[in-house]
């Protein structure tokens, strides 16, 4: 069964970030491209979340909560794309 709550974030993430505009030089000012950064990024980001989430062995699940547009939009995409399996 679907599960469904308003909720109240305790903080928002920017989560996509510009990187090619397509226009001119493609890529904005002041964006580092350094691989070095983009590491410690991913490793800080890491760093902040549940060691239950990361585990090997029976791992939390880790929730997502979206807009009821986007949870569509996905739903739609999921159901046009997914295989339909064949009972034998």
């Amino acid at each position: 069964s679907t599960k469904r709550a308003f909720v109240q974030p305790a903080r928002v993430e920017r989560l996509y970030h510009l990187v090619w505009d397509g226009a001119g030089a493609g890529v904005p000012e002041g964006l580092d491209l350094d691989l070095l950064t983009a590491r410690a990024r991913c490793t800080a980001s890491i760093k902040l979340m549940r060691s239950d989430h990361l585990r090997y062995t029976n791992p939390t699940p880790y929730k997502v909560s979206v807009s009821e547009k986007l949870y569509d939009f996905i739903h739609k995409l999921w159901l046009e794309e997914a295989p339909v399996g064949e009972i034998v």
